[in-house]
């Protein structure tokens, strides 16, 4: 990964909330650099399997959505972030949410729009979802039991409740219980009301390339008459400590890696790993092949691209076939993978049953020569989309899992014949 790019960017908009998410990261004075006319903390969040996140925080120099889309937009051309987190406190907008919870948007509702005519107010609210693949990862994260590492305000045990709901984002701080609840009638789903979501999400999702971001808020008040700060401290870290427990789970493809160390399954991989990488054919043909390993790498390795593409928000018609654009072949029928191709191919004519088609040698000598096909367009791709080094590690940990679930000698049988 370049200098200036990272896989997340955090936003904060008050002191408070920054310095939960730098105390949840370990980020201290020594992480403190800066970019134009903003500070950034930046440090590197270790994920397991030798991979790690780059992380960049900022504080808002002023609230609410006009200075949230600006950082946004700042952020964006200086890191180039695989997605922006909005992390902070909130107040709650209904019964049911409780001070100390923890509201994560599934949508971000902003209410401020509107024609103030004689009949009255003329509402014209504005909605933005979260980004799907993020959102997916917030409804199927493991269980959250890490120990919040402040006491609560009231001295009991209760975990944070989690709410996945819609929040409220405007540019007025709310502490009248009718004017919250008059927001709240609005969407039967309104969980959170807090002022900076909004401008967070139009800024992200306005990109010509739009970025995945996500709200996450810490309930620190009614958003009522008797709103105060004796909760914002625990609200705050609540919020920083569910965004580390997010990122450890991992939601997107980490950009980087720790190098591998040269161990014995490193350097049996090695020859594969270097023929892809300077785009040349690994040598299929030969006695003893092992086809469906060559096989099941090529659609790994296709599975990990159209992940790249998902990752980077390219989820869309014009790129649905781009794997199938990036093999090559003009031919209307060779570019189906032989399990995949229609009943009327003439490849399956004369044949009946799965198991027959399996072992077919017309079967086996076509899925070869797509997987020769996908194994170096794809390899070119990812190296373009990512760099070399992903590349590695990326086929490291395909080769791993394909050795375990193939007979033990196929990894052997392919090593033979590349030296």
């Amino acid at each position: 990964m370049g200098e200036n790019q990272v896989d997340f960017v955090i936003l904060t908009a008050i002191e408070l909330e920054r310095q939960a998410v730098c105390q949840a990261l370990q980020m201290g004075d020594g992480d403190r650099i800066y970019k134009g006319i903003r500070t950034y903390w930046r440090k590197q969040l270790a994920v397991g399997n030798n991979q790690y996140y780059e992380i960049a925080v900022t504080q808002l120099p002023d609230a609410a959505a006009v200075d949230a889309a600006l950082a946004v937009a700042d952020a964006i051309i200086v890191w180039n972030p695989s997605a922006i987190l909005m992390v902070g406190i909130a107040g709650a907008a209904r019964e049911s949410v409780k001070v100390g919870d923890l509201v994560i948007g599934q949508e971000v509702y902003y209410y401020e729009r509107g024609k103030d005519a004689l009949t009255g107010h003329l509402p014209e609210p504005k909605q933005y979802p979260a980004n799907a693949k993020l959102w997916d990862r917030v409804i199927s994260i493991s269980q959250w039991e890490a120990p919040i590492p402040i006491q609560r305000p009231d001295a009991t045990a209760i975990r944070p409740a989690i709410h996945r709901g819609v929040i409220a984002s405007g540019e007025r701080v709310i502490a009248n219980a009718e004017i919250r609840d008059e927001i709240a009638k609005n969407n039967r789903k309104i969980d959170a009301i807090e002022m900076e979501g909004y401008g967070v999400s139009a800024a992200a999702w306005k990109q010509d390339k739009p970025v995945p971001c996500l709200v996450i808020r810490g309930i620190s008040d009614r958003a009522d008459a008797q709103k105060n700060d004796d909760w914002q401290v625990y609200a705050t870290t609540v919020a920083a400590e569910f965004t580390k427990h997010f990122l450890l789970n991992k939601p997107l493809p980490p950009r980087n890696y720790v190098p591998l160390p040269l161990d014995e399954s490193s350097v049996r991989y090695r020859l594969i790993i270097e023929d892809l990488k300077n785009g040349n054919l690994v040598p299929f043909l030969g006695p003893g092949i092992n086809a469906g390993f060559y096989i099941d790498l090529a659609l790994k390795l296709a599975e990990s691209v159209q992940q790249t593409l998902l990752s980077n928000g390219e989820n869309n018609e014009k790129h649905e076939k781009l794997i199938q654009t990036l093999i090559g072949i003009p031919c209307s029928v060779c570019h189906y993978w032989p399990q995949d191709r229609p009943p009327e191919c003439p490849m399956l004519k004369g044949i009946d049953g799965e198991e027959n088609i399996s072992s077919c040698p017309l079967f086996i000598e076509q899925g070869l020569a797509v997987s020769k096909i996908n194994l170096r367009y794809l390899s070119q791709y990812y190296i373009l989309r990512n760099g070399v080094s992903a590349l590695y590690y990326n086929l490291y940990e395909i080769l791993s899992e394909l050795e375990k679930s193939h007979q033990s000698n196929a990894l052997p049988e392919i090593l033979h014949q590349c030296q």
